[in-house]
């Protein structure tokens, strides 16, 4: 989430910048120092620049690759072991996985950790599948 707002935060600067050189522009976000190598002025700080948005760039699709990563695991009811060898055994349906994760309030408290969402369980013992009956008596 942090670097998709630095990346919006640093468009305008990035625009500004880059944009006033026309098609190059894009050319000297992605190749800074290609650019620098065949001649055409660049500066120290368009290159500094160019570095920052690629490390946003880089870190955000990083990120978003272990988000998607582990909402898959809550959406089944698994951890990285379990998935590895195909154990559903705690798989009680999307909303209740994403319940017993995020809390009574789980439609919130992903956006920020001080949100209050109180847990169903005590953190020790989970409900198995096939265990529960109604959702009443989780």
């Amino acid at each position: 989430m942090a670097a998709i707002y630095a990346s919006i935060l640093n468009f305008e600067l990035v625009m500004e910048v880059f944009a006033i050189n026309g098609p190059l522009g894009a050319f000297k976000i992605v190749f800074p120092f290609l650019v620098w190598v065949l001649g055409f002025e660049i500066g120290l700080s368009g290159m500094l620049l160019s570095g920052m948005i690629l490390f946003c760039m880089a870190v955000m699709c990083m990120m978003s690759v272990l988000l998607f990563y582990h909402v898959r695991n809550m959406y089944y009811g698994q951890i990285t072991t379990e998935r590895s060898h195909s154990n559903f055994k705690y798989n009680l349906g999307w909303k209740e996985n994403f319940r017993y994760v995020l809390g009574q309030r789980w439609k919130f408290a992903w956006i920020s950790p001080w949100i209050p969402s109180q847990l169903p369980g005590d953190g020790l013992e989970f409900p198995v599948f096939g265990q529960v009956q109604h959702t009443k008596e989780i």
